[in-house]
């Protein structure tokens, strides 16, 4: 029994450092259990783990078939992680601006968090920050700083930033 006490206490400690909770998330969804994946980063967020924050962010955005949505929630993890740097926590509250989830839509605070978070290095950020420039939304529309963030996005990795990459050389080809 008291070796018992020892393995859970110990693994206790372990588990909230910042890679141990992802571990145990990542360990969950690979087991298709959402539910303890919901608990671990619930727990990772109470102990101020920024990244979880964003998961559980998302969990109460969508429900994932576990929770009830809960937009507002949503808004408020996503804020608290932005708030403490964690920049895809910027680039989820500029989408639930650009969107008006769980809040109003505000396309001048969406362009505010798409920056910060496409300064911070955060292609997703740039993606959305592109998004504005080539429609209007909230500043100027200018289709050429649109194509150079969604560079900026492509050259970070996020894949859809390519696609777009693409997509508008081949318009520009074609004219």
């Amino acid at each position: 029994m008291q070796k018992k006490l020892l393995l859970i206490a110990s693994l206790s400690l372990c588990l909230w450092g910042e890679e141990s909770i992802r571990e145990a998330y990542q360990a969950a969804i690979a087991a298709n259990d959402m539910k303890k994946a919901f608990e671990v980063v619930k727990k990772g967020c109470e102990s101020n783990d920024t990244y979880s924050c964003v998961v559980e962010g998302m969990f109460y955005q969508s429900g994932y078939g576990v929770i009830t949505p809960d937009l507002p929630k949503a808004f408020l993890l996503f804020q608290k992680a932005c708030n403490t740097g964690e920049m895809e926590g910027c680039t989820r509250l500029g989408v639930m601006y650009d969107q008006g989830m769980g809040t109003d839509r505000n396309d001048t605070k969406a362009v505010r968090y798409y920056r910060q978070s496409c300064e911070g290095g955060n292609g997703s950020g740039c993606f959305g920050l592109g998004m504005m420039y080539g429609n209007g939304r909230g500043v100027k529309k200018d289709a050429h700083r649109a194509f150079k963030l969604f560079q900026k996005s492509c050259y970070s990795g996020f894949e859809i930033g390519c696609k777009m990459v693409e997509d508008m050389m081949k318009r520009t080809q074609k004219q």
